[in-house]
């Protein structure tokens, strides 16, 4: 049982790297940041990482288009899901 929870830690840990490696900076940072806060918003990422809405947007984007996030609930009150 401890065995099997280490090996899936261990794809996991892989997973994760991979897919962060395919990542630039900012979609890395947005991941962080919804792993942290998944009820945050785009206004809040914006001024969290210094990148204007349109800019937020089009990453928020590249993440759902490649797998990495989904909005889960309404735009309003839902939240985000790092996959």
């Amino acid at each position: 049982m401890v065995g099997e929870y280490m090996q899936e830690q261990k794809v996991t840990s892989k997973v994760d790297s991979k897919v962060a490696s395919n990542l630039n900076i900012t979609q890395n940072r947005i991941v962080e940041i919804m792993r942290d806060n998944p009820q945050i918003t785009i206004s809040e990422l914006s001024k969290i990482i210094g990148m204007n809405n349109s800019g937020i947007k089009k990453n928020i984007a590249k993440l759902k288009e490649d797998g990495v996030i989904e909005r889960v609930g309404s735009d309003k009150s839902g939240s985000w899901k790092v996959k």
